[in-house]
């Protein structure tokens, strides 16, 4: 990676991650040119844009179907014993353990009522690829992955999560 990562744990989604989480704790200026994750990367940590951003979302294509991942979750109701499942393909990183090539997500949502994935066909793209120019928040639903069973890591633009 020419720029924001240091790491090199022959495995090219970890260090993309690991790129990503270093810009999003860090938010400096980066001065090299940069394409795809690299680009949001830079964006995220320029400051150039009118907003503050501090998050990457991500968005991570399995090996064995080539299809986008989708997370599932659970988060409690507060002050209650019910919990709720989340489902989703698009996530913030949180932390990488690249020894164990695993990573720490966030479940990422739609501020529009639209839901952009489909909660019972975790087969179908076709509402996450409708998400355009939605907000995205934080759920708070958690999950950790192996690094290895996925093909691709697909960086959208920095946000603003509340």
């Amino acid at each position: 990676m020419s720029c924001g990562s240091e790491y090199e744990t022959q495995n090219c989604i970890t260090d993309t991650l690991l790129a990503i989480v270093e810009a999003q704790d860090k938010v400096e200026p980066c001065k090299d040119e940069e394409t795809g994750c690299e680009r949001a990367i830079k964006e995220l940590k320029s400051g150039n844009t009118k907003s503050l951003f501090n998050t990457i979302p991500i968005i991570l294509q399995l090996k064995c179907s080539g299809k986008p991942f989708v997370g599932h979750s659970g988060v409690r109701e507060k002050g209650s014993s019910k919990f709720s499942i989340v489902c989703s393909s698009i996530f913030r990183v949180i932390d990488v353990d690249p020894e164990n090539n695993c990573a720490s997500l966030e479940l990422l949502r739609s501020n529009s009522k639209m839901p952009y994935v489909t909660e019972t066909d975790s087969t179908s793209t076709s509402s996450l690829c409708d998400m355009h120019n939605k907000g995205l928040t934080g759920t708070e639903a958690f999950i950790t992955v192996d690094l290895s069973s996925f093909a691709s890591v697909s960086c959208l633009p920095p946000v603003t999560l509340n």
